[in-house]
């Protein structure tokens, strides 16, 4: 009697399916980035909540009042010339900020918050609304924010 091995080989792995988040699981996800109270988090989660990347959101700088500045991603860039697109942020405003100034600096040395501290800062809000047990990731998140803004433009549609 032969003894068959119960790992699947590179060739043989399931597909990794990133399952979409329920309105209320994301609204769960709000309101447990919203509890820290930390003005850095509550503008980590609307920037997040608007579709934007962790790439695009670590290197986002100061602008006045509550304006923060997102550099194009490094694949867009054709030129020297960095596009930049503004955003208003509407649950946070940091009054004593310096316009340019990164808005997530490390914690040591300069330079943006890297995406692995990020994606724990997620990973904590996620916890926090009782979902750590359902496999959502930061990529998860992103869509399923998309395919929601999708599906109520959608809606919105004549016809």
């Amino acid at each position: 009697m032969t003894k068959k091995s119960s790992s699947l080989g590179k060739s043989q792995a399931r597909p990794l399916v990133i399952r979409a988040l329920t309105p209320d699981e994301l609204n769960q996800i709000a309101i447990a980035a919203r509890y820290s109270g930390q003005k850095m988090e509550m503008a980590l989660h609307e920037l997040l909540s608007l579709g934007f990347r962790a790439l695009d959101v670590s290197g986002a700088k100061h602008g006045v009042g509550n304006t923060v500045f997102l550099a194009a991603p490094k694949s867009s860039r054709r030129d020297s010339h960095s596009p930049t697109q503004s955003v208003v942020l509407r649950s946070v405003e940091f009054s004593n900020a310096i316009p340019g100034g990164l808005l997530f600096p490390r914690r040591t040395g300069p330079g943006p918050l890297e995406m692995v501290r990020i994606a724990r800062i997620f990973h904590q809000w996620v916890l926090r609304a009782g979902l750590g047990e359902k496999g959502v990731t930061l990529h998860a998140y992103r869509r399923s924010v998309m395919t929601q803004k999708l599906m109520e433009a959608a809606s919105s549609l004549p016809g």
